[in-house]
């Protein structure tokens, strides 16, 4: 019955209520919203501070959570304008190999040839004196001594012809004198080659040759070996006097021989034997100038 007297409740108050958990689950889903983007925030920051100390050259991948419109581009650099071409790093061509001239590799070969043939004398001396005697080194080693020793006219043609620096006179005097003691005494006497001044006189020249054809070939060829050298411009006092007292004794005992065979040609042996120790003087002192300047130039290179 009370009811009845009662107003009814507005329609406002009841909509109000049903709005309510609504309004509620809107409020939490905006703030759980914003919990999230500054979650998402706080872990892009972390990231973009982690990957500014990795190296250029191996970069990190972005994040797939974090929108790649958000990140900023790095600023782009200016073009360097081109150097001119005077400043221009050009790489060098590789250097070809030195192609030798004809006339090098001529002279090698000469020098060469010449140091074999020298070594082959002095290897038979060195054989045939302690197992035969003296007495066989001639026919043992004569003939091929006397033709190695011709070939050594070449030597004067190079130096007239300039294909070698090389005085004339010099290089003259010191093949005439061998070529007549192989051709002009040994040859018509062979009974001389059986003392002990045939291999001695060999021994001195052979030994010598060795060392200065094999100074030549590897000078010519590049290289310069200190050995070869200090024995090029040092043996000479031992083996110069060694081989000119043998020369000499050859031809005075060549000059007997020669007078039955015709008195002139004894008097031309006289006439060498008494020029031969001058020129022989001349000899040795060129070599002692030459000596002087090579070891002067060495002086040089180790003050500096």
């Amino acid at each position: 019955m009370f009811s009845a007297n009662l107003p009814p409740r507005p329609k406002c108050k009841k909509s109000w209520r049903q709005a309510q958990p609504q309004q509620k689950l809107n409020t939490k889903l905006q703030a759980l919203s914003y919990l999230l983007s500054l979650l998402g925030f706080f872990s892009f920051s972390s990231c973009s501070s982690s990957s500014s100390n990795i190296p250029h050259s191996s970069p990190s991948r972005a994040p797939q959570n974090v929108d790649l419109r958000t990140r900023r581009s790095a600023p782009t650099l200016p073009a360097l304008p081109p150097l001119p071409n005077s400043q221009r790093l050009q790489n060098p061509r590789p250097k070809s190999p030195a192609v030798r001239s004809p006339k090098k590799q001529y002279l090698i070969l000469y020098n060469f040839i010449s140091a074999l043939s020298w070594l082959v004398v002095l290897g038979r001396v060195v054989l045939l004196v302690p197992m035969l005697g003296f007495g066989r080194v001639y026919p043992g080693v004569g003939y091929y001594a006397k033709w190695t020793q011709t070939v050594a006219l070449l030597e004067v043609v190079h130096a007239a012809t300039g294909i070698v620096r090389a005085p004339i006179s010099t290089t003259a005097m010191q093949v005439a004198s061998r070529i007549l003691l192989v051709w002009g005494i040994v040859n018509p006497f062979p009974e001389l080659a059986k003392s002990a001044g045939y291999s001695s006189m060999l021994l001195a020249w052979s030994v010598t040759e060795v060392i200065r054809y094999s100074f030549f070939t590897f000078n010519l060829s590049g290289y310069s070996p200190a050995f070869i050298s200090w024995l090029r411009y040092n043996m000479f006092f031992v083996l110069y006097p060694l081989g000119i007292s043998s020369e000499c004794w050859l031809i005075y005992k060549a000059i007997a021989p020669a007078r039955e065979l015709r008195q002139e040609y004894a008097w031309v042996l006289q006439a060498i034997l008494m020029v031969y120790v001058p020129g022989s003087y001349i000899l040795f002192t060129h070599m002692m100038t030459q000596r002087r300047k090579v070891m002067r130039g060495k002086q040089a290179q180790k003050t500096l």
